[in-house]
């Protein structure tokens, strides 16, 4: 499977939702999108702020999502592409993605999830962008508890 994945509603926007979704650009199109809506974002940013941990917020939830978005899928996936919402921060943002997936999944091999501008013409802008628009419904809607738990304790 090769993957595209984006987002649309940024995590630190608290007053909006926001949407992760992929799609495989293998011959099935296989997509999945989850919501985390903005009342969830609220509680996940002051838990962040209550930890003394602000900064990290956008990064954790951001990798947590797409950990979420993609568990079901670890050991059939060859490539993870990520669009670049956050630029400078891929590195981190890989490390933070690997820290959720190495628990479950072990032999997973880091160097499938790249980096790059993802664009609107893609089918994943699309997916993410029209759940975000509420014209599809996502796959999943999860809460604080899940982000939180997939960054403390993944598996």
């Amino acid at each position: 499977m090769i993957i595209e994945i984006d987002q649309s509603g940024k995590v630190e926007e608290t007053a909006k939702d926001t949407v992760v979704a992929f799609v495989d650009n293998s011959k099935k199109k296989l997509y999945r999108s989850i919501l985390l809506p903005k009342k969830e974002k609220r509680k996940l940013q002051r838990f962040f702020r209550d930890v003394g941990m602000p900064r990290r917020y956008n990064y954790q939830v951001f990798s947590a999502l797409i950990f979420l978005l993609i568990r079901p899928y670890l050991r059939r996936l060859d490539r993870v592409i990520v669009d670049i919402e956050y630029p400078g921060q891929n590195t981190l943002i890989r490390n933070l993605i690997l820290e959720k997936v190495r628990p479950i999944y072990e032999k997973f091999d880091p160097s499938i999830i790249v980096f790059q501008r993802i664009g609107k013409g893609s089918p994943a802008h699309d997916r993410a962008y029209y759940t975000y628009q509420k014209k599809y419904k996502p796959n999943q809607k999860i809460g604080s508890k899940d982000v939180l738990g997939a960054i403390i304790a993944p598996e």
